[in-house]
């Protein structure tokens, strides 16, 4: 082995290797500095936008509109109508409608959606903006609220669906439809519930012997053939059919029923709060509502309680607001035991929450519109503050009825489950449509207890007679105490085409 200037040879045997001097590396330039540092800036925002456009859709949360429906007199003072206040009672829109559209979405009562009302006349739904203004006219048989800029209407016992102007996006097809959560929507054929698109395609096809309406929520949606699971984008079962029952996620958490109780899974399927319910609601501001024996309370995502059952004498109103019964009276407060409104023995019930108004019974009467404040806003107390209202809570409460009738459209409002009627395949083909009117009457837990046809085709009956049984109501009080209701209800079979 020898060495010489400027380079290495090394001989062994019949290998020859000859080893250059490292040559020095370039300097970085600033402008190579800056072009690396815009590529990999593009790279994280292409990351965090197709991040973006594929989260899974939390579940729907309604919205305060800051407008509110009321009932009143029509112009010349002879007809009930619906018209449309404000927080503080200012008349925005006279009252010339024969109904608004009053619809449940993931267990919230919603009238104006994305600036849409469904109002009714002369037997046809159409849609308002909050101006009163008809954006949309009159000429469906029913209407849903407008979810993800489309809204699900009827025409005859089809369902379809169309975007603000009106126009169709999806023909009247269905049997039946829910809302569009995450870009799909469930609806039933003859074979089953299945799931579309926004162009009306079957991204999920139609074989579920039953679907969530409320659709698809953190990315799964519930279904069930014989038992329940959930299902992704896909179609594929992500959590395997072995519930009772499912309901939608919301904060990453469902409850699903086992063995008659309810308990409550992530969305990997694994339980984490043991079944132990009578009733549940969906996590809302990280607690839900719960039944034990009668005694309703509150848990975290742990399980563990904020409010104790029995604590208080409650019942959910709105996603976030329970209404209490206690010796004081009626109030409202949050899941976590703030009060939103402290009891007052001048209310008799309170019904739905929306925003910043609540529905309240003051003696015996219809419910009014009242702000969260407590001041009445219609009828014969408006303007008046609750607090300022006194009763005899003993003497009325010694004369609550054992049964009351309320109108068609409070009954609705007070809807908590519904499952649509099938359309009979014989009176389909022998295209016999109409409506059928039932008499209801209401247990104090809310539970359908009788039915009676009052008219309707006779091949429509049973069917409507069979999705009504099925129906749940918040309890109807009255100065505090449930009662039996009796109420009507139209069930309304047309045939599309």
């Amino acid at each position: 082995m020898h060495a010489a200037a400027g380079n290495v040879e090394v001989t062994q045997g019949n290998v020859s290797q000859e080893t250059a001097a490292p040559v020095p590396r370039q300097p970085i330039s600033p402008l190579q500095k800056l072009t690396y540092a815009i590529v990999a800036l593009l790279v994280i925002l292409v990351g965090v936008g197709w991040w973006w456009f594929h989260r899974p859709a939390p579940a729907y949360r309604a919205q305060d509109p800051g407008i509110y429906p009321f009932d009143g007199l029509s112009a010349d003072g002879k007809t009930a109508k619906v018209g449309f206040i404000d927080a503080d009672g200012k008349v925005l829109l006279q009252p010339e409608w024969d109904a608004a559209s009053p619809t449940i979405v993931m267990r919230q009562l919603v009238f104006f959606s994305e600036g849409l009302c469904g109002v009714k006349k002369d037997g046809k739904w159409g849609f308002i903006d909050t101006s009163g203004h008809l954006v949309i006219s009159n000429q469906f048989d029913a209407v849903g609220p407008f979810i993800e800029g489309l809204a699900r209407v009827n025409l005859g016992n089809q369902a379809g669906f169309i975007d603000m102007t009106g126009q169709y996006v999806i023909n009247p097809q269905f049997d039946s439809a829910g809302d569009f959560h995450g870009g799909l929507a469930a609806v039933h054929t003859d074979s089953g519930w299945g799931f579309i698109n926004r162009a009306g395609t079957f991204v999920i096809e139609p074989h579920f012997q039953t679907a969530n309406v409320d659709g698809f929520s953190d990315g799964l949606a519930g279904v069930c053939q014989g038992k329940c699971g959930y299902i992704d984008h896909s179609g594929t079962f992500a959590v395997k059919p072995q519930f009772d029952s499912v309901d939608p996620f919301s904060e990453g958490m469902a409850s699903v029923g086992i063995n008659g109780k309810l308990g409550f899974i992530n969305t990997a399927g694994k339980l984490v709060i043991i079944p132990q319910f009578d009733q549940s609601s969906m996590f809302s501001g990280g607690l839900a509502f719960v039944v034990v024996s009668g005694h309703q309370g509150t848990i975290n995502k742990q399980g563990k309680y904020v409010l104790k059952p029995g604590q208080y004498n409650m019942q959910p109103v709105s996603n976030d607001i329970q209404r209490v019964t206690s010796s004081d009276g009626m109030g409202l407060m949050t899941r976590n035991g703030q009060w939103v409104m402290k009891p007052c023995k001048a209310l008799s019930g309170i019904g739905a929450v929306i925003g910043k108004v609540f529905y309240g019974v003051i003696g015996g009467q219809q419910p009014v519109p009242i702000s969260i404040s407590g001041k009445v806003l219609v009828g014969p107390y408006k303007g008046a503050m609750l607090d300022t209202l006194t009763q005899d809570s003993a003497n009325t409460r010694a004369n609550v009825p054992k049964k009351i009738n309320i109108a068609a459209r409070l009954a609705t409002s007070m809807l908590l489950e519904k499952s649509e009627p099938v359309y009979p395949p014989m009176a389909k083909a022998a295209r016999v449509s109409g409506t059928v009117v039932l008499s209801v009457h209401i247990s104090e837990k809310g539970t359908v207890e009788e039915l009676h046809v009052v008219s309707g085709p006779a091949m429509l009956q049973q069917a409507a007679l069979d999705a009504v049984k099925t129906w749940r109501y918040r309890p109807f009080l009255v100065n505090g105490e449930p009662v039996k209701v009796e109420t009507t209800v139209n069930v309304i079979f047309n045939l599309g085409g």
